[in-house]
């Protein structure tokens, strides 16, 4: 019960970040969906609320520097590469 305690404390003291969503657009109501459903694990908890990671992008001089600046199976390149595709496929829908 106190590591249970002390995990909801240090959750509480993470720093907070507010994104504004255009929810009248369709990718707006997708992605607003999406960051409010629950979590997949831990029920009492919406998706993408504890640990997320946010960049300051201005820091970067191009995207390919951003690119180069991650690495790895979660690499910011992968995720990209699998956009263009999921992109490219639903344009391709009649």
């Amino acid at each position: 019960m106190k590591k249970l305690l002390h995990i909801v404390r240090t959750i509480q003291k993470l720093p907070h970040a507010e994104i504004k969503i255009d929810t009248q657009a369709e990718e707006g109501k997708r992605m607003f969906s999406y960051y409010t459903k629950r979590h997949s694990r831990f029920f009492i908890i919406r998706n993408k609320t504890i640990g997320v990671v946010l960049l300051p992008l201005l820091s970067f001089d191009s995207f390919e520097n951003y690119l180069s600046s991650v690495s790895g199976k979660n690499s910011a390149a992968y995720y990209a590469r699998k956009a263009e595709k999921m992109a490219m496929r639903s344009k391709n829908r009649p």
